[in-house]
C-alpha cells in the first residue's frame, strides 16, 4: 500500500495523491485486499493468530488466475502442471 501512495505522492501534490489514492481503492476494490473476513477485533486477532483469510485477496487471486489461463494458456498449464 506504501509503495502505491508513494507513487502517487511522487507525482502530484498531496490532495490529488489522497484522492487517487482513494478512488484507487473503490474502483479496483483495493480494499478488500487487506480486510479480513471478520470484522470485531478480538475474533480477528485470534484468528490472524489461526490463520489468515482475506476474502479479496482470494477474490484476486482468482480472477489472476482465470485471465492468465484466458489470455496465457501454455503459461498456465505450465503453473499447474508444476505446482
Amino acid at each position: 500500500m506504501n509503495y502505491i501512495a508513494a507513487n502517487l505522492l511522487f507525482h502530484a501534490e498531496e490532495t490529488l495523491a489522497f484522492w487517487l489514492f482513494e478512488h484507487l481503492f473503490k474502483k479496483f476494490q483495493i480494499r478488500d485486499l487487506y480486510i479480513a473476513s471478520t470484522t470485531n477485533f478480538i475474533d480477528f486477532l485470534i484468528f490472524f493468530l489461526d490463520n489468515l483469510d482475506f476474502p479479496g485477496l482470494s477474490k484476486h487471486l482468482q480472477l489472476i488466475d482465470m485471465l492468465i489461463m484466458i489470455h496465457l494458456p501454455d503459461l498456465y498449464s505450465h503453473l499447474v502442471k508444476n505446482m
